[in-house]
């Protein structure tokens, strides 16, 4: 079966089955109703019921058979027609498809012919109607845009509008069958007749309009000022009738869209654009994305265009004048030779350029106005033609504000001292920024030379006044700111260098502080001196200081951040950020300082409570005599004075640590003086009575004891006892080697040898008594050959001298005899020989002991006594009278003296004269002893502050091996009189020079 075959299969079936439906109807109602009724139902095209009802009329009334198969034939002849329809909508389906204004047409006119088919009839027709009135209205619409916007090029916009208006019917029809709801409906149909209403008028105004623009436009051209007014009137009204009618379809045009979206809201069904009001909306005020199209875009169109015609009259005038004002002005504007400008072409600029904002005004009547930027833009640049004259006279203005500006600028004084001037609270900063500040342009004038120098116009002549103005203000501008670039420099160096001032000035001040409490090191101090009050002093005023520039470098800061940004002002920010930072690492280490002098005076202040503990201690034990305990407590009270000033110097302190304990070291000396001159003169008589006696030894060791005693106060020898230890000395050098003392290293050989000659000598000598001289002889032969053995080592050793002789008596009585008488002649010839003294001395001892008896040995051996001293020789008259002389001269000079010490000093001379000349000689030695107390004894026990400092880095180099070093300073320190009293610096010397 074909294509066609069994379309037309299914619309006949379609038809029977309405017939049999009908009959089945009759069946079950055999009322009927009036033919009036019938041809209702027929001009309703409700075939189906009328049939329906025609037969029940037919049957109750035959008589009307006529009348009613009339009316069969009428229906059927309607329906032959639709038949026919049917099958050439049948025949187009099958044959031509696409040619949807054919089938809508077809679909249309069998719904016309019966809008009450059967349901698989009216879906069929209604499917294949709405799909080829889609494809027909979408060519229709794509059509009739196509053809106006080939007229609206052409610039016909009249066509455009008659053109747009036919594409209203489109949906239309089907719209209002479809819709009932009155507040869809009726503003819809308000609106399309609105339309039509403002298409009458609109048709009406092209009368007028094109003629009021044109003479217009003549007026302008010709520069006639009267016929201008006078057509720009008619000009106005005109167009005012014009914006109403186009508003009014941009008015209609959103009914259309409004009443769409309620039909959205309450439509079952999804809409698409694809419809009446979607369709008929974009006819009226066109497409979204082309504005041109439409009614309102064709009206639009017009509108413009015959705006920018007299746009363009009036722009050719206005430009004209412009380019005539442009060649008067001056090329720059700051010089003296550019005076205040004035041109003729002003006042005429500013009349044409006023027309062009009314003509462009016209544009405010629109709503919407689809080219409004366009229109404000017009309008920015018309009015910035309409403000020339003011603006030259203002930009003139500013000209010589600024160079006013500049004279005052320049004409301001700086200080030459910032750091000073900023201190004593000038703030030169704010006064100079108060005239840069006057110097920068104020708001008003920056917009006005941004406003001034447009240059973002369509006029090209327009253009190049806002690039002469925008050459002016750029002028101007680099003018400013080369004068705000001078005055900015002289604000930046003028803080930057109180800045620099103010950190150089506070390092000063601390490293001053610092060396305060560093001290003055260096090789020629003699004890660092540090002065932690005065240090701790300057730290906290140079804090308070600090905190004083730290404010005006961040007021200047402050001030600086509120200036507007540049370089120059940047880098110098970051310098004043650097000074601020290195003032307060200053004071941070100021801080520190005095944190540390602080510590440093505590220290200070405990060292000398401790000297002064010391020093109490001291006077404590100087009263109870225990001066070897108030010397030592004297020594630390010393120390510790020096130590609090190697904490903290105090020139007054020094200087009065040194009278104190200086003082009391003269009180011990003079207190302990008393003491040791009686001691000393007790241990000189006990010498002089041992030495007479012959104990030399012992009186060697009352000697010491005496000179050891006498050191302790005194550092002068005393002439007693170097006397005495004089005689002591010789005495025992008379006696050196007499006998092997048993320290000595050959002791015990030695011992034992003369031990074994005496062995042999008692065995001789027993053997010659018994008869057995030749057994004696020989052991008298070895005890000597013994002897000889110890003289070789020890050859007057008074033990092996006895012995021998002894040996010798015994083996040659006649030898022995004449060389007892050489000996002693030989002793007699030589004693006063210094040379042979010893010898002869020690010989006689011997021959002494063999026998005492010798004639003239005893006087003999008193002599050679005497000579060498070990005898006191007796005090003649002579002798004792001179040195009694010598004692009243000493009392004399004693009495004269008035504690004179050199005086008492020549006294002990003339006394030590006396005493050697007469030893016995009592008043001279009592004498001696007053005047030795009354000295009180020249030992010094205490140091000065810096002496003691010395001697305490000499025994530091000395520890340290420095020995040149340590001797340079001793040598140094005796130098002074007092310190060579002192026994501790005088006994360092003897170690040193012992070293080198």
């Amino acid at each position: 079966m074909s294509k066609k075959q069994f379309v037309a299969a299914i619309l006949i079936f379609s038809l029977c089955l309405s017939q049999v439906f009908s009959a089945k109807k009759k069946q079950k109602n055999n009322s009927f109703i009036s033919l009036s009724q019938i041809d209702e139902l027929i001009k309703e095209t409700r075939y189906d019921q009328a049939l329906e009802e025609l037969n029940k009329l037919v049957l109750e009334k035959p008589e009307s058979f006529d009348q009613v198969q009339t009316r069969i034939e009428k229906i059927m002849t309607a329906r032959n027609k639709y038949a026919r329809l049917a099958e050439e909508l049948i025949q187009v389906i099958v044959d031509d498809p696409d040619n949807s204004e054919k089938i809508y047409k077809i679909t249309s006119e069998l719904e016309r012919l019966e809008k009450y088919p059967s349901d698989q009839q009216l879906a069929f027709i209604s499917e294949t109607r709405r799909a080829a009135e889609f494809s027909y209205f979408r060519k229709e619409y794509n059509r009739i845009n196509e053809e106006s916007e080939s007229l609206f090029e052409s610039g016909d916009y009249v066509a455009v509008v008659t053109k747009s208006r036919e594409g209203f019917s489109l949906y239309q029809e089907r719209f209002f069958e479809e819709n009932t709801d009155e507040e869809i409906v009726v503003p819809v149909k308000e609106a399309l007749e609105k339309v039509d209403q403002n298409l009458v008028q609109y048709s009406e105004l092209q009368k007028t309009l094109s003629d009021s623009v044109n003479k217009f436009i003549a007026c302008v051209q010709e520069e006639n000022q009267e016929g201008i007014a006078e057509k720009w009137s008619a000009v106005q009204a005109d167009f005012i009738n014009f914006a109403n009618i186009r508003n009014g379809i941009y008015e209609s045009g959103e009914v259309f869209g409004n009443a769409f979206e309620k039909q959205k809201e309450t439509s079952e069904e999804e809409l698409t654009d694809a419809s009446f009001l979607p369709f008929v909306k974009r006819f009226t005020i066109g497409q979204p994305d082309k504005p041109e199209t439409g009614i309102a875009g064709a009206m639009n169109g017009q509108w413009y265009s015959l705006i920018a015609e007299m746009k363009k009259a009036v722009d050719e005038k206005l430009d004209k004048y412009v380019q005539s004002f442009l060649k008067s002005m001056p090329d720059k504007i700051m010089t003296t030779e550019a005076t205040v400008l004035s041109s003729e072409d002003l006042p005429v600029i500013k009349q044409y350029s006023s027309l062009a904002i009314r003509v462009n005004s016209l544009n405010n009547q629109l709503s919407p106005d689809i080219y409004e930027s366009e229109t404000d833009a017009y309008d920015s640049e018309s009015h910035y033609a309409y403000d020339l004259p003011v603006r030259t006279g203002d930009l003139y203005t500013i000209r010589q504000r600024i160079f006013s500006r500049f004279d005052k600028a320049v004409s301001i004084s700086i200080p030459e001292n910032p750091a000073k001037a900023e201190m004593e609270g000038q703030n030169f900063p704010s006064v100079l920024l108060g005239v840069l500040e006057s110097i920068s342009f104020t708001q008003d004038e920056q917009d006005f030379l941004k406003t001034v120098s447009k240059i973002d116009c369509k006029s090209q002549t327009l253009k190049t006044m806002g690039e002469k103005f925008s050459s002016y203000a750029e002028e101007l501008n680099a003018y400013t700111r080369e004068t705000l670039d001078t005055g900015h420099k002289r604000l930046c160096d003028y803080v930057e260098k109180a800045g620099v001032a103010y950190v150089e000035d506070s390092r000063k001040d601390y490293d001053a502080a610092y060396d305060l409490y560093k001290g003055n090191e260096g090789e020629d101090v003699v004890f660092v001196q540090r002065f932690p009050k005065e240090s701790q002093e300057a730290s906290e005023a140079l804090n308070l200081k600090i905190d004083t520039q730290l404010e005006i470098i961040n007021r200047h800061v402050a001030l600086l951040k509120g200036t507007p940004e540049r370089s120059q002002i940047n880098t110098t920010l970051s310098k004043l950020n650097n000074f601020v930072l290195q003032l307060n690492t200053l004071k941070n280490n100021s801080n520190e300082l005095a944190l540390l002098c602080r510590t440093q005076l505590q220290n200070s202040e405990k060292a000398v409570n401790e000297a002064e503990l010391r020093c109490n201690q001291a006077e404590f034990a100087l009263e109870k005599e225990d001066f070897d305990t108030a010397r030592k407590r004297l020594q630390d009270s010393r120390l510790k004075y020096n130590e609090a000033l190697s904490f903290a110097y105090s020139k007054e302190l020094q200087v009065e640590s040194d009278k104190k304990l200086m003082a009391l070291g003269n009180r011990i000396t003079q207190r302990e003086n008393e003491i040791v001159v009686a001691d000393v003169r007790r241990l000189k008589t006990l010498a002089k009575n041992e030495y007479y006696a012959g104990n030399f030894e012992q009186a060697e060791n009352y000697l010491t004891q005496a000179a050891a005693r006498w050191a302790v106060t005194n550092v002068d020898e005393d002439m007693e006892i170097s006397s005495l230890v004089a005689l002591v000395n010789s005495a025992l050098g008379m006696k050196t080697g007499r006998v092997i003392q048993p320290s000595a290293p050959l002791y015990p050989e030695m011992s034992q040898i003369l031990s074994v000659a005496a062995q042999y000598y008692a065995e001789g000598e027993s053997l010659i008594a018994a008869g057995k001289r030749n057994e004696g002889v020989d052991q008298l032969k070895a005890a000597l050959q013994k002897i000889q053995e110890v003289q070789l080592v020890y050859p007057l050793n008074q033990e092996a001298s006895l012995l021998s002789m002894r040996v010798q008596r015994i083996l040659n009585p006649t030898d022995f005899e004449n060389m007892f008488s050489r000996k002693v002649a030989s002793a007699k010839a030589n004693y006063k020989d210094k040379n042979k003294q010893q010898e002869s001395y020690a010989d006689l001892l011997d021959l002494s002991e063999i026998n005492p008896n010798y004639p003239g040995l005893k006087d003999l051996i008193y002599n050679v006594e005497l000579e060498i001293g070990i005898k006191q020789r007796p005090v003649t008259k002579v002798v004792s009278n001179k040195s009694q002389d010598l004692t009243k001269e000493a009392q004399s000079i004693f009495n004269r003296a008035d504690g004179d010490e050199e005086k008492l000093k020549t006294a002990l001379a003339k006394l030590d004269q006396a005493i050697a000349l007469n030893p016995n000689n009592t008043q001279a030695i009592n004498l001696k002893d007053k005047i030795q107390v009354s000295i009180g004894g020249n030992a010094a026990a205490v140091l000065s502050a810096e002496d003691e400092s010395r001697y305490q880095t000499a025994i530091q180099e000395l520890q340290n091996n420095n020995i040149i070093t340590a001797n340079a300073i001793v040598e140094q320190l005796l130098q002074k009189s007092s310190n060579k009293n002192s026994t501790k610096i005088l006994e360092l010397r003897k170690k040193i020079k012992a070293l080198l």
